[in-house]
């Protein structure tokens, strides 16, 4: 992709060529005039001879053209898609292609992968190619989770007490963090009232990346207690980082030190369950855990009230605080007994 040179004036120019055509392309910012330059080459390369671009080169167009609006993470899942999957069509001409040849590699790719898998594959062939063939998809899979209940989160908690993985097993099931956001947690955003969630890391070719959060209500704030800030305090101060663990360091710990009771990401939904079970309404649950709803209600018009929004953080606070210190006095006497 052609990169963009700041000019003294302070603006962004890019210049692309198709063919002998040359055209030069400004704009405010780097990524803008870079993003626009890149969809006139595009649409020029397509315009001129379609027909001969080949189900990789589209790939491969339709991957450039996202990857300075997308994240890193969902470009490397493009790309692992492009790389390992439709090979058998891969060079085969846009103009060539029949629908037979792609449900044959849809066919191929469900004897080994997930039919989520399978299916955001075919996204991919369909979005790049823009040819929308009468595929037959494998059917969704209902997921099994492994929320644990009560008796075994007083059992995380007392396992994980003092541990490296204390603080994010609390961020995840107290707060109900994602892992990544967690990883991405700064001490710039842990206020002693609240932290600020806006940043998420993932492993993209196995290197962290800093990224936005998942989602556009992911971003928020969330009010903590006196008893988690402290916790959170007590992390190392060596990076702007609170937890320096990578996310594969913290999944594997966490199975070790509580006997693989249910995965990490599950802890997340242990804390919307915890939500439910208190009876808090789905509106605050939402804003909390920054899950977000397709209905215009609860997108537009539903507010959260901060009396109403205080009374609720109490609640949940007042409740993992007695379930850690119940957790800790069941240790106790365990030891005592052992001891005796």
């Amino acid at each position: 992709m052609a990169k963009a040179k700041k000019l003294p004036s302070g603006m962004w120019r890019c210049q692309v060529s198709v063919n002998g055509e040359r055209r030069s392309f400004t704009a405010y910012t780097k990524r803008e005039a870079e993003l626009t330059a890149l969809e006139w080459q595009t649409g020029k390369k397509e315009k001129r001879n379609p027909g001969n671009l080949t189900v990789d080169d589209l790939m491969n167009q339709y991957i450039e053209s996202r990857s300075a609006i997308l994240s890193p993470a969902t470009i490397a899942g493009y790309q692992k898609i492009r790389r390992l999957y439709f090979g058998s069509i891969k060079t085969t001409k846009i103009s060539k292609l029949q629908q037979i040849e792609v449900q044959r590699e849809v066919n191929e790719l469900s004897t080994f992968l997930s039919p989520k898998t399978v299916r955001n594959a075919y996204g991919l062939l369909r979005a790049a190619t823009g040819i929308n063939f009468d595929i037959t998809l494998p059917a969704k899979r209902r997921i099994k989770y492994r929320t644990p209940n009560v008796a075994q989160i007083k059992d995380i908690l007392a396992k994980t007490t003092d541990t490296p993985i204390e603080v994010p097993v609390l961020l995840a099931l107290w707060c109900g963090l994602r892992l990544s956001e967690i990883r991405g947690l700064k001490w710039s955003k842990v206020k002693p009232d609240r932290i600020i969630i806006d940043t998420a890391i993932v492993d993209v070719d196995g290197e962290p990346i800093e990224k936005q959060t998942k989602t556009t209500g992911s971003d928020r704030e969330i009010e903590i207690s006196p008893f988690l800030y402290n916790r959170i305090q007590k992390q190392p101060h060596t990076t702007e980082y609170v937890t320096n663990l990578s996310g594969h360091a913290i999944y594997q710990r966490f199975q070790k030190q509580t006997g693989n009771i249910c995965r990490f990401h599950d802890l997340r939904h242990a804390n919307a369950s915890v939500m439910m079970m208190l009876n808090i309404p789905d509106i605050y649950a939402m804003q909390r855990g920054g899950w977000e709803t397709e209905t215009i209600y609860k997108k537009t018009y539903s507010q959260i009230l901060p009396e109403k929004a205080q009374k609720v953080n109490k609640e949940i606070d007042n409740y993992f605080i007695n379930l850690i210190q119940n957790a800790h006095e069941n240790a106790h006497d365990e030891t005592k007994d052992l001891i005796n």
